[in-house]
C-alpha cells in the first residue's frame, strides 16, 4: 500500500538512529509502533524502525535515511512500507547507531558461535 506523505526532518535524538516517524493513522494495516520495516519510495529503498509522531501526514525522517532516500523535506512524496522479517537481522547488522548495531553483533556471532559448539558437543558424543 501507497502512502502519499509529506517529509519533516528528525527530532534530534532520532538522528542517525534510523528511525522513521509517522502517524497512526498514516500507517498502513498491519504496521505498528516499534516495527522494523522496509520504506520504498523513487525507486530506493532503505530499512527503518517506525515509531509515531503526532502530526498526520507527515513522515519524519533522519537525515542519514533522507540522503539514502534522496527526498528533500518539505517535499511530499509516494512510500511503500512493508513488513521484513530476516530484514531485522540486516537492520541489526548495520544500524548507523553504535548503541544498537554492537550488541546486535555481539548477539549474533555468540549466537552462531553456539551452534557451531552444540554441532560439536553432538559430533563427539556420537564420536
Amino acid at each position: 500500500m501507497t502512502i502519499r506523505l509529506m517529509v519533516g526532518k528528525a527530532a534530534p535524538g532520532d538522528i542517525g538512529r534510523d528511525i522513521l516517524r509517522i502517524n497512526h493513522a498514516d500507517r498502513p494495516k498491519g504496521i505498528s509502533r516499534h516495527d522494523i520495516v522496509s520504506i520504498e519510495v523513487n525507486g530506493r529503498s532503505a530499512i527503518v524502525a517506525i515509531r509515531g509522531n503526532d502530526e498526520p501526514g507527515i513522515v519524519n525522517i533522519d537525515v542519514d535515511v533522507r540522503d539514502d532516500l534522496r527526498v528533500l523535506p518539505g517535499e511530499t512524496y509516494e512510500f511503500e512500507l512493508r513488513r521484513i522479517w530476516f530484514g531485522k537481522l540486516r537492520w541489526y547488522w548495520s544500524a548507523t547507531d553504535p548503541a544498537t548495531r554492537v550488541p546486535a553483533h555481539i548477539a549474533i556471532v555468540s549466537f552462531i558461535l553456539g551452534v557451531i559448539g552444540l554441532a560439536l558437543g553432538v559430533l563427539s558424543v556420537w564420536s
